[in-house]
């Protein structure tokens, strides 16, 4: 039986530095967006920062991954939010970073029996997350799935 093989994919972006403390980003396909450390770290107070953009990573990658796996899986959900609260603690190998982030998922399902459902198919998103899986910090799920309508 042949070896699988697997597909590569690659991303570009673009930043150029706008003075101070600011920069403008591009992707191939999106919006240039002003960004700035945050206001803590002496950064300009409305624009996206280095953590806002990590912590928008990682919960879009989360939802991407659940709506694909939902849509193989012919499962409907209601609705889904998902609030991460990113932590930046000093560690000794590597100084300051992203050590936890905590995923408050809620999804809302049609019945008491798809919570289960839902329950497994978030946990599969979870662990198939490419952009979870590319970060040292550890990422925590809460769910909260109820029945909603």
């Amino acid at each position: 039986m042949p070896e699988k093989q697997y597909k590569s994919f690659s991303f570009k972006g673009t930043l150029n530095w706008t003075g101070g403390r600011t920069w403008d980003f591009s992707g191939d396909v999106t919006p240039t967006f002003h960004g700035s450390p945050p206001e803590i770290f002496r950064g300009e107070s409305g624009k996206l920062t280095p953590e806002d953009l990590m912590i928008a990573s990682i919960n879009s990658c989360l939802i991407s991954t659940y709506t694909s796996i939902t849509a193989k899986e012919n499962f409907e959900f209601v609705s889904f939010s998902c609030e991460t609260v990113g932590t930046i603690e000093h560690t000794e190998e590597s100084g300051y970073r992203f050590t936890k982030m905590v995923q408050k998922v809620k999804i809302g399902v049609k019945s008491e029996d798809d919570k289960l459902i839902a329950q497994d198919l978030l946990n599969k998103a979870h662990h198939s997350c490419w952009m979870g899986n590319s970060i040292k910090a550890e990422i925590i799920i809460e769910p909260e799935i109820f029945v909603e309508g």
